[in-house]
C-alpha cells in the first residue's frame, strides 16, 4: 500500500475499535496521541447548575455557555448509557484535532441502537414539547425529486437554525396579535387608535429585525425551539403582569427624567426600591455564571457593543424615552445561559417586548424627534405650514414649536416625550 493509503487505513482502524475500559485507552490509539475524556476535562464549576433541557422532537439542545457545559453533559449521558467503556474519545494528533465518538453499547459490550423514545418519556418533556419540530433538511417532493425549502450545509445539516428563526418570528407576530386582541377588548390604557394592521404595515419590518438580533445574540438556535410551554407561558405571564398595572395607579408612569423628578409618587419609589435588588440578583447570577464558564469577557464585549450600537447614539437626546418594548428587547437577549432561571428571564423580557408593541405600538425611542426628522427630511407637504410659521413668526400664525420639556423644571408646559 502507498503511504497515504496506510495512514487512511490506520485512521479507519482507530475509528472502528472499541475501548473496553478507561484503563485500556492506550491500546486503541497511537502512543504519541494525546487523549482526553469527558471526565478528565470537566470541573466542579462547569458541572454545577446543569439542569438540562429535554427536546422531545429528537434534537439535543446545545448549551448557551459557549460550548462548555452542554458537551460535557452530553458526553456524561452517553457514558452512562453505554455502561462499561469510554464512549467518547478525543484524539489530538500532530495533524490536527479529531473527535471520534464510539458507538453506544450495553454493559456487556455489545453495540446498542439509540433509543429514539427516551427523550419523549422524560418527566419534564411537556414543558419543552415544541408545537412544530425543528426538523433538518426540509424538502418538497416535486417532479420525482426532492427540492430543499431551506438551505443546508454540505453535510446535510444547518436548516434547523433557519427553521427556529422563522418559527420565532412567526411566534412573535402571533403573540403580538393575541395580546393586542385581548387588550383592545378589555383595557382602556392603550393606544386606542392603534390597529394590528397598522402594526404590521408600519412596524413589521422593524419587528423582524428585532427578532433576528434577539435570536442571534440570545443564542436561541441552541435551544429546543421557542414554541413550547416553558417559553410561551412565561411570556404570557409577563403580559398578565403588565396589564395588571392598570389596577395600580401608582404604576401609571413612564421611565423618563421628567416624570421621575416631577410626577412619580412615593409608592412607585418604594416599588422600584424592591425591584432593583431583585434585578441586581439576576444580573449577578449571570455574571457569576459567565465567570465560572470563562465567557465573562465575551459577554461584556457583547453587552458593550449592543449599548454602543443600539443605545449610546440616542442617550444624549432630550427626547429619549425608554419604552418597555425597548428595555425588554435590549436586556432579554443577554439572558442566554442554558439554565432555567436565565431562560425564564429571557422569556419574561420577550413578553415585555410583546406587550409594549401590542398595547402601544413600536414607538421610536426618540419619540417626536424621530418623527420630526423623518417628516422634514422627506419634505412631507403637511409640515410645510408648521415650518413656514416658524420662519415667519411676524405672521402670528397659531403654532406651537416642538420643544422638549426641561426635566428640572416641573412647572414647564413644553412637550413631554
Amino acid at each position: 500500500l502507498s503511504k497515504a493509503k496506510q495512514i487512511e487505513f490506520s485512521r479507519e482502524s482507530i475509528r472502528a475499535r472499541r475501548c473496553p475500559s478507561p484503563d485500556s485507552i492506550a491500546d486503541c490509539v497511537p502512543k504519541k496521541a494525546h487523549i482526553r475524556t469527558a471526565t478528565s476535562i470537566s470541573s466542579k464549576e462547569e458541572r454545577e447548575e446543569e439542569e438540562g433541557e429535554v427536546c422531545v422532537d429528537g434534537n439535543t439542545p446545545s448549551s448557551n455557555d459557549e460550548g462548555i457545559a452542554s458537551p460535557l453533559r452530553h458526553r456524561e449521558q452517553q457514558r452512562q448509557k453505554g455502561g462499561a467503556g469510554v464512549d467518547f474519545v478525543e484524539i489530538l494528533s500532530a495533524t490536527g484535532r479529531k473527535q471520534t465518538p464510539s458507538p453506544p453499547s450495553t454493559a456487556s459490550g455489545q453495540l446498542r441502537q439509540p433509543d429514539a423514545t427516551s427523550n419523549a418519556n422524560a418527566p419534564a418533556s411537556i414543558w419543552h414539547r415544541t408545537l412544530l419540530p425543528d426538523t433538518e433538511n426540509v424538502t418538497l417532493q416535486m417532479m420525482g425529486d426532492e427540492w430543499p425549502i431551506f438551505e443546508t450545509q454540505e453535510n446535510g445539516g444547518g436548516s434547523a437554525f433557519v427553521i427556529k428563526l422563522v418559527k420565532f418570528i412567526l411566534l412573535t407576530f402571533a403573540l403580538i396579535a393575541l395580546v393586542h386582541s385581548v387588550v383592545s377588548r378589555y383595557f382602556d390604557d392603550r393606544d386606542q387608535s392603534l390597529t394590528m394592521a397598522q402594526i404590521v404595515k408600519f412596524d413589521g419590518d422593524n419587528i423582524v429585525r428585532d427578532c433576528v438580533v434577539f435570536f442571534v445574540v440570545g443564542r436561541m438556535w441552541r435551544q429546543c425551539g421557542v414554541d413550547h410551554m416553558a417559553f410561551v407561558g412565561t411570556a404570557l405571564l409577563a403580559n398578565v403582569y403588565f396589564e395588571s398595572q392598570n389596577y395600580m395607579g401608582f404604576l401609571q408612569h413612564s421611565l423618563t427624567l421628567y416624570e421621575m423628578n416631577c410626577t412619580w409618587p412615593w409608592e412607585l419609589w418604594v416599588f422600584v426600591s424592591v425591584l432593583i435588588p431583585a434585578v441586581a440578583v439576576m444580573v449577578a447570577a449571570h455574571v457569576v455564571r459567565a465567570y465560572r464558564t470563562r465567557v465573562l469577557v465575551m459577554k461584556l464585549i457583547e453587552l458593550a457593543l449592543c449599548v454602543l450600537f443600539f443605545m449610546a447614539p440616542m442617550m444624549s437626546s432630550n427626547y429619549f424615552h425608554l419604552h418597555h418594548w425597548y428595555g425588554g428587547w435590549l436586556l432579554g437577549m443577554h439572558a442566554n445561559f442554558d439554565t432555567w432561571w436565565s431562560r425564564f428571564a429571557m422569556a419574561w423580557c420577550f413578553g415585555m417586548y410583546v406587550n409594549g408593541i401590542a398595547v402601544y405600538g413600536r414607538d421610536p425611542v426618540l419619540t417626536c424627534e424621530y418623527a420630526y426628522f423623518r417628516t422634514v427630511d422627506m419634505r412631507c407637504p403637511y409640515v410645510s405650514c408648521y415650518l413656514e410659521a416658524l420662519r415667519h413668526p411676524e405672521n402670528e400664525t397659531d403654532v406651537v414649536e416642538m420643544i422638549p420639556v426641561d426635566w428640572r423644571n416641573c412647572s414647564s408646559t413644553d412637550y413631554i416625550p
